[in-house]
């Protein structure tokens, strides 16, 4: 439950900023703002998603190795700028689509290299994407410049990336427990 609430605060808020980078660069517009550009549901939804999709990767991941702390945080932060690339890289989204392409690539090659992972990045992808389609034909916000659907062609791989980065950090932060013997125990990471 710690962890779980650990998520929630710490993706709310990291989710937040990231899409105030949005908001502020014009790539995104809310229907209905509440503060920063952004509306209310913003942060319980960010918060929300981090918490669910990071209880999950940290359980489907309980028996793979993790990434040193430092690497994790590098990891983090590497997602932050692909997040602020999404907003503010020039030469339209077929330039961002390749950046973003090559930051979640180098994140998986970083972090992870299994297939577990890359299905799981691919997986977050097309849930986050498919979960903004439906916010935006609800008319919640809008992309400036949107390729398909509503949304732009880089979206898939910005999810990537944060699957790869927030979910190898989220695992730290909520350990699963495995069965040794039929006593529970935590797992123990670096």
């Amino acid at each position: 439950m710690r962890a779980a609430a650990i998520l929630f605060v710490g993706g709310g808020v990291l989710l937040s900023i990231c899409d105030a980078f949005h908001t502020r660069s014009g790539t995104t517009a809310y229907a209905r703002v509440w503060a920063l550009g952004m509306a209310w549901w913003t942060f319980p939804l960010f918060g929300a998603f981090v918490a669910l999709a990071g209880l999950g990767y940290a359980r489907l991941r309980a028996n793979d190795a993790r990434p040193a702390a430092p690497l994790r945080a590098v990891a983090v932060a590497a997602f932050v700028a692909l997040y602020a690339a999404s907003a503010w890289l020039p030469g339209g989204n077929v330039a961002k689509l390749f950046v973003l392409f090559a930051g979640a690539a180098s994140l998986w090659g970083a972090l992870d290299r299994t297939s577990r992972g890359a299905l799981l990045a691919f997986g977050v992808a097309v849930i986050g994407t498919l979960g903004e389609i439906a916010l935006i034909e609800q008319g919640a916000y809008s992309y400036a410049r949107p390729d398909v659907l509503g949304v732009p062609m880089w979206l898939p791989m910005l999810y990537a990336a944060g699957a790869t980065a927030l979910g190898h950090a989220a695992a730290a932060i909520a350990p699963p427990r495995r069965q040794s013997g039929g006593i529970v125990a935590p797992v123990k990471g670096p």
